[in-house]
């Protein structure tokens, strides 16, 4: 079972509208390994403890997202920024001003931390779910 924080279902809503809609194909991972378990914490701690109003300006970012690699993404803005979020060692860093000047988790690093979440929690979960309403002939 998916334990959800409820302060995060904005954005693995919004995610899950991304995905499922737009019929973006996800990957679905093996079970977790000890460095996605530890990525998970990570991410988990990024959501816990960044403020609302960051979380939430986070959500314009979530269909501009490109994974580069196991530890690397690229998030752009509509107006073309880029900016590179790093996970190394349990350490996230962005390239964006906002991070570099020690303000703490930007919107950029919310966005990533929602989108790998999503991708590895809440969206297995969801398609088990429809799966299981198929088998019982709810849909």
């Amino acid at each position: 079972m998916v334990t959800i924080p409820l302060v995060h279902l904005d954005l693995y809503y919004d995610l899950w509208k991304l995905f499922k809609f737009n019929n973006s194909q996800i990957v679905l991972m093996e079970p977790m390994n000890m460095a996605e378990k530890s990525a998970k914490a990570v991410w988990t701690k990024v959501l816990n403890e960044t403020p609302l109003l960051i979380r939430r300006r986070a959500s314009a970012y979530l269909k501009n997202i490109r994974k580069t690699s196991e530890n690397e993404w690229m998030v752009w803005s509509d107006e073309g920024a880029q900016y590179w979020v790093r996970l190394e060692s349990g350490r996230i860093s962005c390239s964006c001003p906002y991070f570099q000047q020690n303000k703490g988790y930007c919107k950029h690093i919310c966005a990533i931390a929602a989108f790998e979440l999503t991708r590895t929690e809440v969206i297995p979960w969801l398609r088990k779910l429809e799966e299981d309403r198929k088998i019982c002939g709810e849909d």
